[in-house]
């Protein structure tokens, strides 16, 4: 004979069911508003196990791989070292900006913001906006949406001419947390939108969280174990910046 089931006990299977609609949504290939028509599992990168991942991002044609993971030890370096970003001498925060110095020869790997005149100034300029909305992304644990979106909020404030978008904000969250974002540009994005299956054109800031940085994060090789091999555990830790190493193009 059937239990009868009672009124708190159906609400709450309605609040779980509502819970697991982004999950299933995400194994059909949607990501946000968008719908693509590719999977997850279609996805080469997507669905890649950690082994595969490494040495898809040891094949770097372009930059050495090793020199990708010191560039982001000495930049995480930096962080720990100084209490915030507007504490750090230009150079170094050129570095992390993606802006050419004479401390980093460096400095454009991950992507180049050389050509950003209005960001370069407010990096020469020590912008408290720029600082201020790194302080919104916790140095350790999983980014949650709220803190990007705090991050996103505050980081606008430094143009409020415009002149902002995805490619500078992506640049310096990359490079402070390089185990959760990708430095999105133009070097990178084809490869890396029709891999994942997105629409090049239009990526805002609320598509590149749902659409690549839940992509990412929904990835084998991201949610695999922290490797105990040395040079393996230093890619793990830039692992999603090092998307850039298998996706740039000159």
């Amino acid at each position: 004979m059937a239990k009868p089931i009672k009124k708190s006990e159906a609400a709450a299977y309605r609040e779980v069911w509502k819970r697991k609609q982004p999950a299933l949504r995400r194994l059909t290939g949607q990501y946000g508003s968008s719908k693509t028509e590719k999977p997850p599992t279609a996805s080469s990168v997507m669905s890649m196990a950690w082994d595969n991942y490494i040495n898809a991002v040891k094949a770097d044609r372009h930059h050495g791989f090793e020199g990708r993971c010191e560039l982001l030890a000495t930049v995480a370096r930096a962080f720990a070292e100084h209490r915030t970003f507007e504490s750090m001498p230009l150079p170094l925060r050129k570095t992390i900006a993606g802006l050419p110095n004479d401390q980093e020869s460096r400095w454009g790997w991950f992507e180049s913001m050389q050509g950003a005149g209005y960001y370069h100034q407010a990096v020469n300029e020590n912008n408290k906006h720029l600082s201020k909305a790194l302080d919104r992304i916790p140095s350790r644990g999983v980014v949650s949406r709220s803190e990007y979106e705090a991050y996103i909020a505050e980081f606008l404030k430094a143009f409020p001419n415009g002149r902002h978008g995805v490619a500078i904000a992506s640049r310096l969250l990359a490079l402070k947390r390089p185990d959760q974002f990708v430095c999105l540009d133009s070097k990178n994005q084809r490869g890396l939108c029709r891999d994942f299956g997105i629409v090049r054109n239009g990526i805002d800031y609320d598509r590149y969280w749902d659409e690549i940085i839940e992509r990412i994060t929904d990835s084998p090789w991201w949610n695999s174990t922290r490797p105990r091999n040395a040079k393996e555990a230093a890619v793990w830790d830039g692992r999603a910046a090092m998307l850039d190493a298998i996706f740039y193009e000159e």
